[in-house]
């Protein structure tokens, strides 16, 4: 009850202001709350969900055992199937501007998901548009020398992952289409791409219904399931 009264206070102070949401006095009950970003989502009387102002609160401590002793799962379980429009929710007023995220291109999602691979987004910025400026296509990619990409991949470290891209991009181009797998299946038979990745490029890309599983899903399932130690969820 004292959550509730501390967001309920916060809400009135912040409605209507920009990004609130409108009615939000008219709130069925339903809150989540991102403790890190101090993102709220709530319910409307249409029982769907959408991002509010965000509050300003005193930061607290996560603690994966509720007050009670009991796992998080026991109070998530009645809204589960609520969940992904939740995530969805705070994903649109959370979300940034990425040169990958602007379209869904198969290759450049392709070629993203691998810089990716233990990088820094910070790092993978920049240098994404620079090999894209050198090698904007699948084709462009195959009829380079491995040197020439190599030498593009300076600073990234971990050079297996060029070469696979390399490899990967030849036998690409002698596919009837001349372009990616759309298919989990044929995804993970090109060099270097794992079920994350095959994963990643098959939803994002083509729309498949694929599980993408890294180490921020396991985070946040073991969250929800209450398992200690998510690096060995599978």
């Amino acid at each position: 009850e004292g959550e509730r009264d501390c967001l309920g206070a916060c809400l009135a102070t912040h409605e209507g202001s920009e990004g609130a949401a409108q009615g939000a006095h008219e709130l069925v009950g339903e809150v989540l709350v991102d403790e890190t970003s101090d993102v709220v989502l709530a319910k409307d009387l249409r029982r769907s969900f959408h991002r509010l102002a965000k509050v300003t609160r005193p930061p607290a401590a996560y603690n994966l055992k509720r007050p009670g002793g009991g796992p998080i799962f026991g109070s998530v379980a009645p809204h589960i199937d609520d969940l992904p429009s939740a995530l969805l929710a705070w994903f649109d007023g959370a979300l940034r501007d990425l040169p990958w995220r602007r379209d869904r291109d198969p290759y450049r999602i392709w070629v993203s998901e691998v810089m990716l691979q233990q990088t820094r987004v910070e790092t993978v910025v920049p240098r994404f548009d620079l090999w894209l400026a050198r090698f904007p296509t699948v084709a462009a990619l195959a009829s380079a020398d491995i040197d020439e990409v190599l030498a593009e991949w300076e600073g990234l470290g971990y050079y297996s992952r060029a070469r696979n891209l390399h490899a990967a991009a030849r036998m690409v181009r002698e596919r009837p289409s001349g372009g990616l797998p759309d298919t989990f299946e044929g995804l993970r038979a090109l060099p270097g791409v794992g079920e994350y990745t095959a994963g990643a490029i098959a939803s994002i890309a083509f729309d498949r219904p694929e599980p993408a599983i890294d180490v921020n899903a396991r985070r946040v399932l073991a969250r929800l399931f209450d398992v200690a130690d998510p690096s060995r969820v599978e």
